[in-house]
């Protein structure tokens, strides 16, 4: 089967860099361009991956849809609320409605794991929902990796990121919630430890949580790992060291799920900010247009 020609704007970026690592031997879709500062220099591109900077996507992504390319973009350029963002194992019906071309906005990346991570315990009943986030360098991109990995200080508060994810998880997993929020950087290179505490309204145990996860249906697509859940019993896990890239970093490991007190459920779910929150995700998006379309990035 002939492969579809794709670019990748942005790809000296983390994110972009990261998208074309995932493009590598791809069995749909080929590299063609990664246009640099010439970003009118897409190629024989049927598709567009964009990882540019904000101001230069709102610019730019419009513009190649107009010309008949599909934009799958992680650039978040565009205000939240204002386009659906599509997850491709929650939101096949945003996939099947999608135009041909059409602009796919990727949500936040701690929104992702958020999104995934709540969306099988729904049959349970969220009640609300407490989400304490602690985020890597990589997250406020490559300045901020470098300036953290070579012993600058990095601010703890990350600005406007409480207000985009409340914004963008609910649209994300398609419910109210009740939410309430404290994101925070870290020294951490890569990866954000996501720390719920859910009360529901059915009567739920650790069993029933996991089969919850457990169940949850994976689609059949090159870029999705063979289990989206990685379900940890064990104390201290998940962790970045053991538990990061399982999956090539597009699983999700969860673990120290408990009861509180209070009657909240806790538990703690990993996610590879870059990967799983970000690149992964954006091609995996692109291979469930392609499934559910037919290939119509062909001419």
């Amino acid at each position: 089967m002939k492969r579809i020609p794709v670019a990748v704007a942005g790809a000296s970026g983390l994110v972009g860099a990261e998208i074309c690592r995932f493009l590598d031997k791809h069995p749909w879709f080929e590299l063609v361009a990664t246009p640099g500062q010439d970003l009118s220099k897409v190629g024989k591109g049927r598709v567009v991956f964009s990882a540019l900077p904000a101001a230069i996507a709102r610019k730019w992504e419009p513009e190649w849809v107009e010309k008949g390319l599909w934009v799958f973009s992680n650039s978040g350029s565009w205000p939240p609320g204002e386009e659906p963002p599509v997850i491709a194992e929650l939101h096949g019906d945003r996939v099947q409605e999608l135009e041909n071309p059409s602009l796919v906005l990727s949500p936040n990346c701690v929104v992702q794991g958020a999104a995934l991570s709540l969306a099988p315990l729904k049959r349970y009943g969220i009640q609300k929902t407490r989400l304490c986030t602690e985020q890597a360098l990589s997250g406020g991109g490559r300045r901020v990796l470098e300036v953290g990995l070579n012993g600058g200080k990095i601010e703890s508060h990350i600005e406007g990121e409480e207000e985009r994810i409340a914004t963008e998880l609910p649209i994300a997993l398609g419910a109210d919630l009740d939410l309430s929020l404290d994101c925070a950087r870290v020294s951490a290179p890569h990866g954000h430890l996501l720390h719920f505490s859910v009360a529901f309204e059915k009567q739920v145990s650790a069993k029933k949580l996991h089969q919850a996860w457990a169940q949850f249906r994976n689609p059949s697509l090159p870029s999705a790992p063979k289990r989206l859940f990685q379900l940890l019993d064990e104390p201290g896990r998940p962790n970045l060291a053991m538990d990061l890239d399982t999956g090539k970093g597009m699983t999700l490991s969860v673990g120290d799920v408990c009861e509180s007190p209070d009657g909240f459920w806790q538990f703690t779910v990993l996610v590879h900010n870059l990967i799983r929150g970000a690149a992964g995700a954006s091609v995996l998006i692109a291979e469930a247009v392609a499934q559910s379309k037919s290939w119509p990035f062909e001419e």
